[in-house]
C-alpha cells in the first residue's frame, strides 16, 4: 500500500510526518508527496534528507508562495491548478485498491502494518478506515466485528447510524485514513474548492447507500495525530483575522532550513506553544504574534481530546 502526504509549503511539519512513518509502518510501498507549491530549495533539503521519498509538484513554483505574501489571492486562483483536481489527478495512477493518505501536518503515533491491514480491508469490503477521527456519539452506531492485527492495533468494524449530519463524519474525513481508491475518486472528482465538505459528504451519503455491503472501520486507538502550529489552509479568512500567514510559515521553515528546528519537539503531541514562541519572535511584528496566540487560545484549544 502507497502513502500519500499532502502539502503546502511546510518542511517542518513534512519533516516530521515523514519521519513518523518510517518509525511506526511497516510494509508500505512508496512514500508520495503531494506537493503544492514547497519552496525548492526546501524541496532539495527534503530530499537530501530523505531520498526514498517521492514528490510530484502541481503546476505551482516558488511565485505560488510569493502570491500568498503579497495576499494576491485572486492571482493564485487563476495561476494555479485547485489542490483537489491535483490529489484526483495522481490518485488516479494509484495502481492499488487502497492507499493511506495523510497532511503535512499529521503524523502516526502507533504500529502500523498496512500490508495485514490492506488485506483485512478487502476482506471486508471496506471502503474507508479512518486512523483519526472527530468527536461525535456513537451510541447509535453497530460495532459488528473487531480484528486483531499482527501489530497489535485492532480495527472495529461499524455500521454507522447517519441519521444526522453530523454523523456523515463517520463515513468520510479528507485525510488521516485508508481509502479506497474509487471511493476516495468519487467524493473528490471534480469539486471546484478543497474546502467544500458538504459536497463531499453529500457523495459518501449517496455511494454508501448505492453499496450497502461495504464496510467502514476505524482503529480502536488513534493511530494519527495532527498539528495546529499554524492555521491548516492559507485562505483569505485567517488573513482578516490579523493572522499573516505566510510569516509563520516563514519563521518556521526558515528556522528548520537551518537545522534550528526540532521536528520531534514534544511527539507525539504538536509542537508546545513555548518551542514556537521564540522563532516568531525573532521575525515578526509584536502584534502578529499576538494574534497568533490569541487565535490558538480561542480556537485551538478544543480539538485536543
Amino acid at each position: 500500500m502507497n502513502i500519500y502526504i499532502k502539502t503546502f509549503n511546510r518542511p517542518f511539519y513534512l519533516d516530521r510526518c515523514i519521519r513518523s512513518i518510517k518509525f511506526n509502518v511497516r510494509n508500505y510501498g512508496r512514500i508520495i508527496v503531494l506537493d503544492d507549491g514547497t519552496l525548492r530549495r526546501y524541496q532539495d533539503k527534503l530530499l537530501e534528507l530523505h531520498p526514498d521519498v517521492e514528490i510530484v509538484r502541481s503546476n505551482a513554483d516558488d511565485d505560488k508562495f510569493r502570491l500568498l505574501r503579497e495576499e494576491k489571492f485572486d492571482e493564485i486562483t487563476k495561476r494555479y491548478v485547485e489542490p483537489s483536481q491535483f490529489w484526483v489527478q495522481e490518485i488516479e495512477k494509484e495502481k492499488g485498491d487502497y492507499f493511506f493518505l495523510l497532511e503535512d501536518d499529521t503524523w502516526v503515533v502507533n504500529q502500523l502494518d498496512l500490508s495485514a491491514i490492506e488485506q483485512n480491508l478487502s476482506q471486508h469490503k471496506a471502503l474507508l478506515l479512518q486512523t483519526w477521527w472527530p468527536p461525535y456519539d456513537v451510541s447509535g452506531d453497530i460495532t459488528y466485528q473487531r480484528y486483531s492485527c499482527s501489530d497489535g492495533n485492532q480495527i472495529e468494524y461499524y455500521r454507522p447510524d447517519l441519521s444526522s449530519d453530523m454523523a456523515l463524519y463517520k463515513i468520510w474525513v479528507i485525510c488521516m485514513a485508508v481509502f479506497e481508491r474509487t471511493y476516495f475518486l468519487n467524493n473528490f472528482r471534480g469539486l471546484k474548492r478543497m474546502a467544500d465538505e458538504q459536497t463531499q459528504l453529500i457523495r459518501a451519503f449517496q455511494y454508501q447507500q448505492q453499496h450497502p455491503t461495504a464496510t467502514f472501520a476505524k482503529t480502536a486507538f488513534k493511530a494519527v495525530y495532527q498539528g495546529w502550529a499554524i492555521p491548516g489552509r492559507a485562505t483569505p479568512e485567517y488573513y482578516d483575522l490579523g493572522l499573516r500567514l505566510h510569516l509563520y510559515i516563514d519563521a518556521l521553515n526558515e528556522a528548520w532550513y537551518e537545522g534550528r528546528f526540532d521536528v520531534n519537539q514534544s511527539y507525539p503531541y504538536d509542537y508546545d506553544d513555548n518551542y514556537l514562541l521564540p522563532f516568531f519572535q525573532e521575525s515578526i511584528v509584536p502584534q502578529s504574534v499576538k494574534a497568533w496566540s490569541q487565535w490558538k487560545k480561542q480556537n485551538i484549544e478544543y480539538l485536543y481530546d
